[in-house]
């Protein structure tokens, strides 16, 4: 009996050091990839957690949910997320009018060729519950396949509140939040 535990003790231990091996934890909203303190900005959209996530039923779409503090409908918001996935940078801009109305795109430089290419991307806003989630189509997407790594994540979020004397826009609070994410293996 010890010698088995011995043995289940060992293979563990030795799986840990194999390079490669590493355990990489499922994003969800329990578990964030993405995470930072709660009002480390003024007082506008402030970055608290985001989890990249992939869902069953959508095995083509990788989504990124981002929750934030402030959300709010009034003001321009820009939301930059930007990972590494082979070779591959990524980099996810949004941009949130003044009226709330939603404009995202994914640009994927690709390194190892040295070639840009851009695609749009759905974005879904959660006003109550103060998070963004976009919806990535991985065939547009080079190399967002089964068992890649993203890593090297990072989303900055920007807010500038304006308000208007005679038709001459004043910027009342520019303010930006900068976290740093866990790497994410894709699943499918």
């Amino acid at each position: 009996m010890k010698r088995g535990g011995l043995f289940s003790a060992l293979l563990v231990a030795s799986l840990l050091l194999i390079p490669g091996t590493q355990l990489i934890k499922a994003g969800d909203e329990t578990q964030p990839e993405f995470k930072d303190a709660w009002n480390d900005t003024i007082e506008y959209w402030d970055i608290i957690s985001g989890w990249f996530q992939e869902i069953n039923d959508e095995k083509e779409t990788l989504r990124i949910t981002m929750r934030m503090h402030g959300f709010t409908r009034i003001g321009r918001s820009n939301l930059i997320i930007n990972f590494t996935c082979n070779d591959i940078i990524y980099f996810l801009n949004a941009t949130i009018t003044f009226f709330g109305i939603p404009k995202s795109t994914i640009a994927m430089y690709d390194t190892y060729n040295d070639e840009w290419q851009t695609t749009q991307v759905k974005t879904n806003i959660d006003f109550y519950r103060n998070q963004m989630t976009f919806k990535i189509p991985k065939t547009e997407c080079k190399n967002l396949r089964r068992g890649m790594l993203i890593t090297d994540a990072c989303a900055t979020a920007s807010y500038i509140h304006c308000h208007f004397l005679d038709q001459f826009p004043l910027i009342h609070n520019l303010m930006h939040d900068t976290v740093y994410g866990d790497n994410y293996k894709i699943k499918y």
